[in-house]
Order: structure tokens, then sequence, then C-alpha cells
């Protein structure tokens, strides 16, 4: 999630000009989104494998990081809205069937547990992947301001959203491979 605030948020500045007022109200658009779209992911979850809830919320995401791997110059702020729109829905779709099916799988003495380390993943996962992005930063734009060349900054934001999808692509792939030896372990005498 932070990857995308961060990229986008430059992404909106540098190429699209934008300011950085108007650049936080769109962003802030996007994190509405997701609020609004979190309960239904709760009644989802209460209704269905909470696991195939969270899939679709992966594989929304995965969508967007290849839709952003389009970003570029020509694309307006209206793109940016949609790809906000799709990772809103996408961690809205994810996180609390996720979080469900996390404390599930606990006895109820092992609750807290759980939760907190549901939450260190979450802070490991968003570290890594602004790790992943230094190192992007580094590697393609140096030591010279990132506002001083445009294009560079599209072409690294294209790269990080192309590793964006591939990682998502494997974590949706192993997210159906652990509901599938799950199942074939429950099937067996």
């Amino acid at each position: 999630a932070y990857v995308n605030i961060v990229l986008l948020s430059l992404h909106m500045q540098v190429v699209l000009g934008l300011s950085a007022a108007s650049t936080g109200i769109l962003l802030a658009i996007g994190a509405a989104w997701m609020a609004c779209w979190a309960p239904l992911s709760g009644v989802l979850a209460d209704r269905w494998q909470p696991r195939r809830i969270a899939a679709l919320g992966v594989a929304t995401i995965v969508l967007m990081a290849m839709c952003a791997t389009q970003l570029s110059a020509e694309r307006g702020t209206w793109f940016v809205l949609l790809l906000l729109a799709l990772h809103g829905v996408g961690f809205a779709l994810f996180s609390t069937p996720n979080m469900l099916v996390i404390m599930g799988a606990m006895r109820a003495s092992h609750m807290n547990t759980a939760s907190a380390l549901g939450a260190k993943s979450r802070s490991l996962g968003m570290i890594g992947g602004m790790l992943v992005l230094a190192v992007l930063v580094s590697s393609g734009l140096g030591a010279g301001a990132i506002d001083s060349n445009p294009q560079a900054l599209v072409h690294l934001t294209q790269s990080a959203y192309g590793v964006l999808s591939v990682c998502g692509a494997g974590a949706l792939a192993l997210a159906f491979v652990s509901r599938n030896v799950k199942e074939a372990g429950q099937g067996a005498p």
C-alpha cells in the first residue's frame, strides 16, 4: 500500500504536474473508496469462504498493478483515479477476509498472538515493498532530483508496477496452491 501511495503521489506531482494539495485530495479519495468497500468485504467473507474473497482482492490488486504499468504523461488524472479505485477495492476485499482466515486458524487462547503476527506481517510487507522501491529509485534515477527527469520516473514507475504484478501473481498462485493442498488434506482418510 505504501509503495502505491508513494508512486502515484510522485507520478501525479512530477509527471502530471498536480499540486501537493490536489494530489493529497486524490489519494484521500482512494482511501475513502477502500473504507466504503471494507464493510461489504466483511459481509462477503461471512457468507462465502474468506479465502476466496481475499484471493479476489489480491487478483484486483494484480489487475491494478498491471494497468499501472501503462502509466504515462498522456494518461491523465482519470487513469490515476481508476488505479486508486482498483487499489481501494482490492485492499478492502483482501484485508478483512485475510484477518478472518488468520484468526479462524487459531485457538481462542492464541488470538492475541495471531492478531499481532498479522499486523507484523503487514508492516514487514510494506517495508519490503519500500526497500524494493528504494533499489529501483537508486538504480533508475541515481542521486539526481526525482523531478528533474519525469520520463525516467515514468519508466521507474512502470518497472515498479511490473515487479508488483509479478509478486502479486505469485501470491495469488500461492493462495490457490495452499487452498488445494488444504482441501486435499481434508479429503484424505
